[in-house]
């Protein structure tokens, strides 16, 4: 009796001793754990800074076409177009690789007509031949003479100057810089209404963009020129709004 009653005793104060170790575990990792929430204490703040900058690139699309009954000689007239131009841009500064051919397609006019019975049908056209381009001026200087040269051409559908900043120059570290000390203001004023002191920046995201200015569209050149023997058309190539942003994360103290 007396050895039962010495094994309960001893179970009890394993249990007893057990719980106060516990005890002091949970206390010790609430008081980390707090430590650790306090040191990852932080506020993000999004700045912005904006300026216009003058255009330094500009493009064209056109397209030339070929028309007749043999579709060899529609596809040769398209082709002779394409080439009197693309020979007079080369010739005029523009680059081979500033020069890219986006489509070429080929279709026969269906011509409706109505038979000795009043049933309507069709019958087929000439040949359509047409071919794209895509230009790049690198120069905005050339725009207005290459402007002038195209709507004179034999080139249909003509659609541009569009202008626009250069996208592998848009990095302007003076712009990121202003965005960051956007954030930094707008972090200090949160921290001063909130009693708080804001320490070292731990981390920048950054990011940049811009909006196009957006030239003429000149459609259907053919149309355009009826009764005008040259025209001289002027060109301005503008600015475009570009921005900078920065998501920056501040220690709080």
């Amino acid at each position: 009796m007396q050895n039962k009653t010495s094994i309960i005793a001893l179970l009890g104060f394993v249990v007893l001793l057990s719980a106060v170790f516990y005890s002091l575990f949970t206390r010790n990792t609430a008081n980390s754990s707090t430590s650790l929430i306090q040191q990852k204490r932080t506020i993000t703040v999004y700045g912005t800074a904006k300026q216009n900058n003058k255009n330094t690139l500009a493009s064209f699309s056109l397209q030339v076409e070929g028309k007749d009954a043999d579709k060899t000689k529609a596809a040769n007239d398209a082709a002779q177009s394409m080439t009197t131009i693309v020979s007079w841009l080369k010739t005029n500064g523009i680059a081979e690789e500033d020069l890219k051919t986006s489509r070429v397609s080929e279709r026969q006019e269906q011509i409706p007509y109505q038979d000795t019975k009043g049933v309507y049908l069709t019958r087929p056209g000439d040949w359509i031949v047409s071919s794209s381009l895509e230009i790049t001026i690198r120069d905005t200087n050339k725009v207005e003479s290459i402007q002038t040269y195209l709507v004179n051409s034999e080139a249909k559908n003509v659609n541009g100057p569009n202008f626009r900043q250069d996208d592998t120059k848009t990095a302007n570290h003076d712009l990121l810089t202003l965005a960051v000390a956007d954030a930094q203001a707008k972090a200090e004023k949160i921290a001063k209404a909130q009693k708080i002191h804001i320490g070292k920046i731990l981390s920048i995201t950054e990011g940049f963009s811009y909006t196009p200015y957006q030239g003429y569209d000149l459609v259907n050149t053919a149309t355009s020129m009826m009764g005008m023997e040259k025209t001289t058309m002027p060109a301005q190539e503008g600015s475009s709004l570009e921005s900078a942003t920065a998501t920056v994360v501040f220690e709080i103290k």
